[in-house]
């Protein structure tokens, strides 16, 4: 599953549980969508597929009054809802932090 906060590319087998030992842990998700009109979206989620689909569906409050088309370009995966709701929150408050990760992305 690599480290905790390493990013990965997105892929349809991705599962949101981690085995450590005999216990199962739930992996937290920080995620990056885009849409073809080029609008931007920063969450986090405890599974992808499902917020992928909702967000597409129209059924995502911030993302619903939007071009629907969007697409996963980016995620970073964490060991706790708290780790990754902190991180989410770095990235939508600090514009710096973000333009650096859209750099990166080759979004701007």
């Amino acid at each position: 599953m690599g480290k905790p906060g390493q990013w990965r590319h997105w892929s349809p087998d991705h599962h949101s549980l981690r085995l450590i030992g005999d216990k199962i842990y739930y992996m937290y998700y920080v995620y990056l969508i885009v849409n073809n009109s080029n609008d931007k979206y920063i969450g986090y989620t405890s599974d992808l597929k499902r917020r992928l689909k909702e967000h597409q569906k129209g059924s995502s409050k911030y993302t619903s009054q939007r071009d629907l088309s969007w697409k996963l370009i980016y995620y970073e995966a964490y060991p706790t809802e708290r780790i990754a709701r902190k991180r989410e929150s770095i990235l939508k408050k600090n514009g710096s932090i973000r333009k650096r990760l859209y750099e990166r992305l080759e979004l701007l």
